[in-house]
């Protein structure tokens, strides 16, 4: 992760033992009603600068958000497609990218290695 400490997240304690496994520093059960403030805790105030979400999770991601973080949606797998407070992008002065791995065979055959 180039110097970055890596907060992971999952629903179950498996996950979060790949998650571990792989080299997290922390691992955080998204399922228990205190997680965003513990990710708050981790960071000692400070917020997540960059968070990775493959699941859908933005409004409580938003919550653990840093000044000027980034947002990363690369997928809904819980199923719900969510809807974006947009104050909390204005307050938190975040970005936030969505990426469609798939669409780039598409729009963008170059950026894929051969």
């Amino acid at each position: 992760a180039l110097g970055a400490k890596v907060i992971a997240t999952g629903g179950s304690d498996e996950k979060l033992a790949i998650a571990a496994k792989y080299g997290a520093d922390y691992v955080v059960n998204y399922k228990q009603n205190d997680w965003v403030n513990k990710i708050i805790k981790i960071t000692s105030g400070h917020g997540v600068d960059v968070v990775y979400d493959p699941i859908g999770m933005i409004q409580e991601s938003m919550k653990c958000i840093a000044w000027s973080g980034r947002l990363i949606v690369i997928g809904f797998a819980a199923g719900t497609i969510e809807k974006v407070a947009m104050n909390r992008v204005l307050l938190k002065n975040c970005s936030i990218l969505g990426l469609y791995w798939g669409a780039y065979a598409r729009y963008e055959k170059e950026a894929i290695p051969r």
